[in-house]
């Protein structure tokens, strides 16, 4: 199995890193995998405050702006915990991501993102095309909460 992190900046310049497993990178498949990356970091930033500075891979590494968010509710102690499960084994999964855009939550079920339409669909869609469980099978998203964390 190989791993994707995302690593972001918050307003008080503090970084945060989130990541998933993916599919063995090869030769065969890096072009796919650079895509997948690149995807899955559009869906993240469409759902995080924070500044991006840090992408990696296990065959690429790469980095952006080391400047703090400019927006001062990206916090990374405020995140969406991406809550899922291995389609095979039904075991639970999750990631989170930091520094929270809280202008996503669901006014229905408010500490939940919506995940029907939007950035929340993407995020979704593109972590179910992306990511493996620790088992190595594919994940199905069942929810993403919004979640504090004192670190």
């Amino acid at each position: 199995m190989s791993q994707l992190s995302y690593t972001f900046r918050d307003y008080a310049n503090e970084s945060s890193t989130v990541g998933v497993h993916i599919e063995p990178v090869t030769a065969a498949n890096f072009d796919a995998m650079e895509l997948a990356k690149s995807s899955l970091l559009t869906a993240l930033e469409a759902v995080s405050l924070g500044n991006y500075i840090k992408g990696q891979a296990v065959v690429s590494i790469d980095k952006e702006s080391p400047e703090p968010s400019a927006n001062p509710q990206a916090q990374r102690e405020l995140k969406w915990h991406v809550r899922g499960m291995d389609t095979v084994t039904y075991d639970l999964w999750g990631i989170e991501i930091p520094c929270a855009d809280t202008s996503l939550l669901d006014p229905v079920n408010q500490d939940r993102m919506v995940i029907g339409s939007g950035p929340g669909a993407t995020l979704v869609s593109e972590i179910e095309a992306t990511a493996l469980s620790k088992a190595g099978n594919a994940v199905e998203v069942l929810e993403v909460v919004l979640v504090g964390r004192n670190l």
